[in-house]
């Protein structure tokens, strides 16, 4: 279904204190009007009981999640270091949609968040639709410093997030700017057919517009397709 731009030169970026690789590949695909044509009239949408993503997604096929996948796993073993003896096993992968408006969120949906804790698993990201939409945002957490998350470093984490709320008033709405629980320290701007990749463990969130974001229809929503890929 996706035919692969084989002419683009992926770009490298190296960010925050910890010189984190990203990966962004502009013009992946040479049929995006295809990509969007299947999610618009074929994908069945519902909202995400087994996250806390705010909106709606529907399922991948499976061939899809192979045509995006196949064309970076083995960049993915030199840019992250990742042991050979690991072999890339996808996970859970969507066409994904937001629709929930800012006054509905629950708390965990207004701060950033990680995907998980595991050093292996990376996200894949498709920006699909055509139209002016919120990028993503890469965030630090101001009283640890920390901008990834792991199975050492997962309690402190926690225990000092739950402390500033303690004291504070809660974040509401989406967040996408500094505050002074998080500090956005990089940030990708949404253009059509972009793909990114990152690892699944660095604190990120959707950087919403509000004004064109929040649409559960897919020709002309914030519409990208969400697929992880874990190396184990």
């Amino acid at each position: 279904m996706i035919d692969v731009n084989q002419g683009v030169n992926p770009v490298i970026n190296s960010i925050g204190n910890m010189n984190t690789p990203i990966v962004i590949v502009d013009n992946f695909s040479l049929n995006p009007q295809e990509i969007r044509s299947h999610a618009c009239t074929l994908a069945r949408y519902q909202p995400d009981e087994s996250t806390y993503y705010p909106g709606v997604r529907a399922l991948l096929p499976k061939q899809v999640i192979v045509d995006y996948l196949a064309p970076v796993l083995k960049g993915l073993y030199s840019i992250y270091a990742i042991p050979e003896r690991l072999k890339p096993a996808p996970k859970n992968s969507y066409f994904s949609l937001i629709t929930t408006q800012p006054d509905d969120l629950l708390l965990v949906q207004s701060i950033p968040h990680v995907d998980t804790v595991s050093p292996y698993v990376f996200a894949v990201l498709h920006y699909i639709d055509e139209g002016h939409h919120g990028g993503t945002g890469f965030f630090r957490h101001i009283p640890t410093g920390f901008e990834r998350l792991t199975a050492e470093n997962e309690y402190q984490y926690c225990e000092e997030t739950n402390r500033y709320m303690g004291s504070h008033t809660a974040p509401t709405g989406y967040c996408g700017k500094n505050s002074d629980l998080y500090e956005l320290y990089y940030q990708i701007e949404y253009r059509p057919n972009r793909l990114v990749i990152y690892p699944g463990n660095l604190l990120h969130s959707v950087v919403v517009d509000e004004t064109n974001d929040i649409s559960a229809d897919p020709t002309n929503g914030r519409l990208t397709a969400n697929l992880f890929v874990e190396f184990r």
